[in-house]
């Protein structure tokens, strides 16, 4: 799932096709997004 931050950064996410389903996510709608920050991998691409 890619996430696009209010600040023009894009965030990206896995997440099981099931929760998707039951959260009912469609593109375009707003989220609010929490993570572990163990399980966290943070970089850049250039």
């Amino acid at each position: 799932m890619l996430i696009a931050l209010a600040s023009g950064e894009t965030l990206c996410a896995t997440v099981p096709n099931e929760q998707v389903t039951q959260q009912k996510l469609r593109v375009g709608m707003a989220v609010t997004v929490c993570f572990n920050a163990d399980h966290a991998i943070v970089a850049t691409l250039c």
